[in-house]
C-alpha cells in the first residue's frame, strides 16, 4: 500500500490522463477508477480532491454522495503539475490487461503531440482572451504604434494573430501545436515592437494563454 502523498500525486496524474484521453476538461472518479485501480484507503479520494482544490490544482467543489460520484476539474496549474511529474518519472501509473493481477500490466503513454484541450466558451478569461487577440488584430492594422516592425511584418502579425483569435473560438485546440504557434507569433511581436502598445498587447495576451492553457513560455 503506497503513502496518501504518494496516492495524492497518482490521483492527480490519473485525472490528467483521463481528462487528456476524452477530451474532457472535467471527469467523474468513477471513469478515473475504471482506468487506473489506484490502491486506496476510506476517504483518500475525497481528501485528494479537496487538497488539489486548495492547492490551486483543481477548480469547483465536492457535492454530497459517495465518492466515486465526485468529479475532478483540473486548473491549468494542475495540468502543468500533472505534467511535470510525468516529465520527471516522479509519478507512473500501469494498465493492467485483462485476465492479469494489478502487478503485472503495461505503461500507459500519451502522446504530448496528440494532446486535445478542449475549450470552455463559458470560461470569462477565453472570452476575455478571443476580445484580447482581436483588439491587437485591430491595433496592427489600424495603428501606427507598431515598432521595429516592417509593413511587410505587420501584414504577416495580422494574419498570424487572426489565425489565433479563430481557434480560440474553436470547440477545442491541439497542443503543443496551438502553444507552439502562439508563443513564436506573440513573443515575436512582443520583441520587434518592445516599448510599442502593440508588443505590450501581445505579450499580455501571451501570459493570459498561458495560464488559461497551461503552458510554459
Amino acid at each position: 500500500m503506497s503513502t496518501y502523498t504518494e496516492f495524492e500525486a497518482k490521483f492527480l496524474v490519473a485525472s490528467y490522463l483521463v481528462a487528456e484521453e476524452l477530451a474532457e476538461q472535467i471527469v467523474d472518479v468513477r471513469d478515473i477508477l475504471k482506468k487506473f485501480p489506484l490502491e486506496r484507503k476510506p476517504n483518500w479520494i475525497v481528501r485528494a480532491i479537496q487538497s488539489l482544490i486548495d492547492s490551486g490544482y483543481a477548480k469547483g467543489r465536492m457535492h454530497m454522495g459517495p465518492e466515486e460520484d465526485q468529479h475532478v476539474y483540473l486548473s491549468p496549474h494542475g495540468v502543468k503539475e500533472a505534467e511535470r511529474l510525468l516529465d520527471e518519472g516522479t509519478v507512473t501509473l500501469r494498465l493492467p490487461e485483462e485476465g492479469d493481477s494489478d502487478e503485472t500490466n503495461v505503461p500507459t503513454v500519451v502522446p504530448a503531440s496528440d494532446r486535445i484541450v478542449r475549450l470552455d466558451h463559458n470560461d470569462p478569461d477565453l472570452g476575455r482572451a478571443i476580445n484580447d487577440a482581436k483588439h491587437l488584430t485591430r491595433q496592427l492594422r489600424e495603428g501606427n504604434d507598431v515598432g521595429n516592425l516592417s509593413a511587410e511584418a505587420v501584414a504577416v502579425a495580422v494574419q498570424e494573430v487572426a489565425q489565433i483569435a479563430m481557434s480560440l473560438e474553436a470547440p477545442a485546440v491541439r497542443m503543443p501545436a496551438f502553444q507552439e504557434r502562439t508563443v513564436s507569433t506573440l513573443s515575436w511581436i512582443g520583441k520587434e515592437a518592445a516599448g510599442a502598445l502593440v508588443g505590450a498587447a501581445a505579450l499580455g495576451l501571451l501570459a493570459l494563454l498561458a495560464s488559461l492553457l497551461g503552458f510554459a513560455f
